[in-house]
């Protein structure tokens, strides 16, 4: 059994892949990936706080319902 910490991949249901990092020069970013109906979008977050993973979920969001 494995528990995943990402708060997008596990409880957003339609992520279905991610990377994060972080640099000084970068801040913190994530790559993440999503698909529905058919549908599938990648989202770039770089420089980014805290909010990551909220920023990350609204762009993959507005991605699929376009």
């Amino acid at each position: 059994r494995f528990q995943n910490t990402n708060r997008v991949l596990r409880g957003w249901p339609y992520c279905n892949g991610m990377k994060t990092g972080y640099t000084n020069a970068a801040g913190f970013c994530l790559i993440s990936s999503a698909s529905r109906d058919g549908r599938e979008v990648i989202s770039v977050v770089l420089g980014d706080s805290r909010q990551i993973w909220q920023d990350s979920c609204s762009l993959l969001a507005w991605g699929l319902t376009r």
